[in-house]
């Protein structure tokens, strides 16, 4: 399930900032995050038992969207970078390379971020 988050300058004050060239409120910030936590749904009171997810948290300029992914295998990452490039490119952000750009910062559950996404440049 995909859920999506979006900033408005009436729920998000301090995401904006006046221009006051153009006379309008423009948002602050310009780059992307994803952030990739390992964690587990418990489905027992429906007869599932524990099944092992991927949470994955993208967060946009405008807003972010949450998404859980099955878990099949704990190394396995492949499903979930396939997914965020493909919200990356949509936004026309840069795709993104798990094995170099991620950055583990929890152990338990373990948690992996990237940062400072930038937009494609117009070429």
């Amino acid at each position: 399930m995909e859920t999506k988050y979006i900033y408005t300058i009436h729920n998000s004050s301090d995401k904006f900032d006046y221009n006051s060239n153009t006379n309008k409120f423009e948002i602050k910030y310009k780059h992307t995050s994803v952030e990739i936590l390992e964690g587990a749904n418990d489905l027992r009171y429906c007869g599932w038992g524990i099944q092992p997810i991927w949470s994955v948290s993208i967060f946009f300029p405008w807003g972010s969207i949450g998404k859980t992914l099955r878990r099949k295998d704990d190394a396995d990452l492949s499903k979930v970078m396939e997914y965020v490039n493909k919200k990356l490119k949509k936004e026309k952000f840069q795709t993104i390379n798990f094995k170099k750009d991620a950055v583990q910062h929890g152990v338990s559950p373990r948690s992996w971020w990237i940062r400072k996404i930038q937009k494609k440049e117009n070429k």
